[in-house]
């Protein structure tokens, strides 16, 4: 069973002063716990410990129907904000944490140098993999869970377990950091590390990547508790899903639990768009109903016994708050609740969809191939005879040509040494 882990609360309007005080948070729980089991999923929430503080609390309080709660440390946005990473920032995240999360990202240390001042996600020219410091890094971050791990147990605060974000630029990379960490956080504190998961920061962000980090978890040796779950960072398209489920059809991911998060279908009403299982994608919402639009409110329908009017269906996703009043009439509080839900459920159909579409090419052999096959991505329909580091190599020789790659470089792969050394120091 996967679990599928929505990030991006804010663009939900569940988080809404209006949702929260009204009885409309109680429908939604009801929602979110309808969902549970679907498809093959279990289905979670995460807020951002530094930005979003405040819906831990209230996630808790309001929505506990989620199978779990997970916290992002925050780091990237306090990095963007022009903002310098203190041990007291850290502290102050770690008790957001660990009050109000089951599973917390930590800080980790990401061991790439830039050439530029910015670099974008998935950017792979402006950035090299520093080998040299490599060791430094992981110790760095193996630190950072230490203390983060200390101060749950110090507060007594178990039910919270950091993960251990992995950082590599090959299978043995990843080996190494995942050794270095280990070995930087005292024995005893390994029983409260929640899983793992491996970063693309120092890899790469093409298809042959997700397949490489994908394989290079299959290979990092660990205690069972700490590798039996597998959290996949970012994921907005079941094609980013392919590895994970080729190397579960292939028997070598069994006895792992994967989570993944997504913020592509939460921010569906606020982007406009909504993803179609018939269409297998994304789809941009009409300006007008229209078929599409009739096919979303009957998903709605079909999955949350809801009776919606077209024309409330269709302003409650399209116009404000104000806009909604001014063609309407002031909303009472049912209209309010009634727009929450269906905004809701216009995220929670979409989501559905995605997930019915994982698990049928999860469960289902003649799907998996046409999908693999729809993508351009055959050479992954041979994954499934790779199962030790000599098939690896056989796979990579034979077909790992054959597959996109967007690679991070190594740092003496650069053209121009000395800019480079410079940002480094």
């Amino acid at each position: 069973m996967f679990e599928y882990v929505a990030s991006g609360l804010s663009h939900t309007r569940i988080m809404q002063k209006m949702a929260l005080e009204s009885p409309a948070h109680l429908a939604i729980d009801d929602m979110i716990g309808s969902m549970q089991g679907k498809y093959g999923h279990t289905y979670s929430c995460l807020f951002n410990a530094h930005t979003e503080k405040q819906y831990g609390l209230q996630v808790n309080e309001f929505y506990k129907q989620w199978h779990k709660i997970h916290s992002d440390s925050g780091g990237l946005q306090i990095i963007t904000q022009g903002l310098t990473i203190t041990e007291q920032m850290k502290l102050d995240v770690y008790d957001i944490q660990s009050k109000y999360s089951d599973i917390a990202m930590s800080f980790d240390e990401i061991p790439i140098v830039l050439t530029g001042k910015t670099s974008g996600r998935n950017d792979t020219d402006d950035r090299f993999f520093d080998a040299a410091n490599f060791t430094d890094y992981a110790k760095r971050t193996g630190e950072n869970i230490r203390k983060q791990i200390e101060f749950i147990v110090d507060n007594d605060r178990m039910r919270c377990k950091p993960l251990l974000i992995i950082q590599g630029n090959c299978v043995d990379t990843y080996k190494q950091w995942l050794d270095i960490l280990l070995e930087t956080i005292p024995d005893n504190l390994h029983q409260y590390i929640g899983g793992i998961s491996l970063g693309a920061a120092g890899l790469g962000t093409g298809p042959l990547e997700d397949i490489e980090r994908m394989f290079s978890f299959t290979q990092l040796e660990a205690p069972d508790h700490i590798k039996n779950t597998l959290h996949i960072l970012g994921v907005g398209s079941v094609k980013r899903l392919l590895p994970a489920v080729m190397f579960k059809r292939s028997g070598m991911l069994d006895g792992v639990h994967v989570s993944y998060d997504s913020t592509s279908h939460t921010s569906g009403v606020t982007m406009g768009h909504y993803y179609s299982y018939d269409f297998k994608g994304n789809r941009k919402f009409p300006v007008t109903f229209s078929r599409f639009s009739e096919q979303i409110m009957r998903d709605i329908e079909t999955y949350f016994g809801f009776s919606l009017d077209p024309i409330i269906f269709m302003d409650s996703i399209r116009l404000s708050n104000k806009a909604f009043a001014d063609r309407h009439g002031e909303p009472d509080d049912a209209m309010n609740e009634l727009r929450l839900k269906i905004c809701f459920g216009f995220i929670c159909s979409s989501i559905l969809n995605f997930t019915r579409h994982v698990d049928e090419i999860t469960t289902n052999e003649y799907s998996l191939t046409e999908f693999v096959q729809e993508q351009g991505l055959n050479p992954m329909l041979h994954l499934r005879d790779v199962n030790d580091m000599a098939s690896w190599y056989d796979w990579k020789r034979n077909f790992g040509k054959k597959v996109q790659s967007r690679r991070i470089k190594h740092l003496s792969e650069a053209n121009n040494q000395s800019t480079l050394f410079d940002l480094a120091g």
